[in-house]
């Protein structure tokens, strides 16, 4: 307990931010990643940030990534990583990161299967959220092309460029439409053709290593600080700082006020065995 109230007392410090915020971090982070000391101490302040930056629930967010984390398998470590490029998808596409998180989470059975990656993952689903594809259509129908180009001993790379360039370079928008719908079905063959032949659905990025997002958050927390933030973090300082006075005053007061009770308790006694006429004179 003392461990995680030091934790928690210096992320509070440093942060604009309010105790309670900086509680259920702490506790969450150290209660899902297993992690205390100066590591839970950086992920708690990491989850503070990207809450923050990106105006979403803190617990949630703690949960969610703990959730995603472990069913890809990714090291604790890459948390930076893994919040660096939600985040960055998230401001490249005006998506919430919620949505975002919830997709990889739900397809997440489908992307494995396809041989996506993580980082993979989340790049597709954020071109799908923010082009107004339905998701399910799309991952069925990638699925089904994907596993008919590996058979002909194509890379799972390969494979999908393979499927979004037959629609990118049909010879016509009716011969798009064509390919799409036996790709994504006809609910997202239309709005799939449009994104692909106005170049809004692009693999390029798919291959991009997730570690060039871990410092991410961080930048973007510290380009959003103003004069009020670096005032709430010294008023926060002040806090602990009177905060500790007070408990030393109150270690040293502490037994003098409990003697003055105990003297105090026994006049009140004594004041009351009096008779009322006695009991004015001595208050005369």
């Amino acid at each position: 307990f003392n461990g995680l109230k030091e934790v928690a007392d210096n992320i509070f410090k440093s942060l604009p931010v309010e105790m309670g915020g900086v509680g259920v971090a702490v506790g969450e982070v150290n209660t899902r990643f297993k992690v205390t000391g100066e590591e839970l101490q950086e992920l708690s302040t990491l989850f503070i940030k990207f809450a923050e930056i990106n105006e979403t629930d803190l617990n949630n967010a703690i949960g969610m990534t703990n959730k995603i984390m472990v069913q890809w398998g990714v090291d604790t470590k890459e948390t930076a990583s893994v919040l660096g490029l939600i985040t960055q998808k998230a401001q490249d596409t005006g998506i919430s990161v919620d949505g975002l998180m919830n997709g990889v989470q739900q397809y997440g059975a489908v992307l494995k299967e396809m041989g996506l990656t993580l980082s993979q993952s989340i790049n597709l689903l954020a071109q799908f959220e923010a082009n107004g594809v339905n998701a399910d259509q799309a991952m069925m129908g990638l699925k089904k092309a994907v596993v008919a180009y590996t058979k002909d001993g194509l890379s799972m790379d390969e494979a999908l460029r393979k499927t979004i360039g037959s629609i990118k370079n049909a010879s016509s928008e009716t011969e798009a439409l064509t390919i799409a719908t036996k790709i994504f079905g006809s609910k997202g063959a239309t709005e799939m053709t449009k994104a692909i032949r106005e170049g809004r659905i692009s693999l390029d990025d798919l291959s991009k290593s997730m570690s060039e997002y871990s410092g991410v958050v961080e930048s973007t927390f510290e380009g959003t600080e103003d004069g009020i933030d670096k005032f709430k973090v010294a008023s926060n300082n002040a806090k602990l700082a009177l905060g500790s006075l007070g408990e030393a005053i109150s270690d040293v007061l502490g037994p003098i006020l409990q003697g003055v009770a105990t003297v105090l308790g026994c006049i009140a006694s004594w004041l009351n065995s009096l008779s009322p006429a006695t009991k004015q004179i001595v208050v005369i």
